[in-house]
């Protein structure tokens, strides 16, 4: 954490970050109430990261059941609550969201938000249909495309293999557009 030294703190329960404009945020976590059973004021606060070239803070906020994650842009101030963690592109431009909480979540199982000029908002949302997927990122393979691996509910996490090597996906941008293409099962 060498490299947030000056833009970020934490002092006991309260974590600070440092805005450009010379302000800051400070949050408030509260174990006393989780320690107590107090699910209403339980709550926690971590900088999960920080990523430079957006210049976002990511806070994940741990609550008394479930999570979310608090996108801070260092430029405006500008706040987004998501249900996970993000994952930003290579230029930092965009992120993608896959939330796998299936009793604390929110509707959508992945999205993806951009982070331009200090301004952070989702742009899509996708909800898959039938039985629920576990996803996981594999990488970014360019601004416009996220390698992408599901997973049966049913089975993961005690079974991590691809029966049917149809697992891999494509979370691809055409146009202003984003969609979620399948690949095909290998042949053996």
């Amino acid at each position: 954490m060498r490299e947030l030294r000056g833009l970020a703190s934490r002092h006991g329960e309260l974590l600070t970050v440092k805005l450009d404009d010379g302000t800051s945020k400070t949050y408030r976590s509260d174990p006393k109430a989780c320690e107590s059973d107090d699910a209403q004021h339980c709550i926690h606060y971590w900088l999960v990261s920080y990523h430079p070239w957006a210049r976002v803070y990511s806070i994940e906020i741990q609550y008394y059941e479930g999570s979310a994650v608090e996108l801070v842009s260092a430029r405006t101030g500008n706040v987004l609550r998501l249900p996970g963690e993000p994952h930003f592109s290579p230029d930092g431009s965009r992120f993608v969201v896959i939330d796998n909480d299936y009793a604390y979540g929110g509707e959508y199982d992945l999205s993806v938000g951009s982070a331009a000029n200090g301004s952070l908002a989702l742009e899509w949302q996708h909800k898959s249909e039938g039985a629920p997927l576990e996803w996981h990122l594999q990488r970014w393979g360019d601004n416009d495309h996220v390698a992408l691996r599901a997973f049966s509910t049913e089975t993961y996490p005690a079974d991590t293999t691809c029966p049917k090597q149809d697992c891999d996906a494509v979370l691809v941008r055409i146009d202003n557009d984003w969609t979620v293409r399948r690949l095909p099962g290998k042949q053996p």
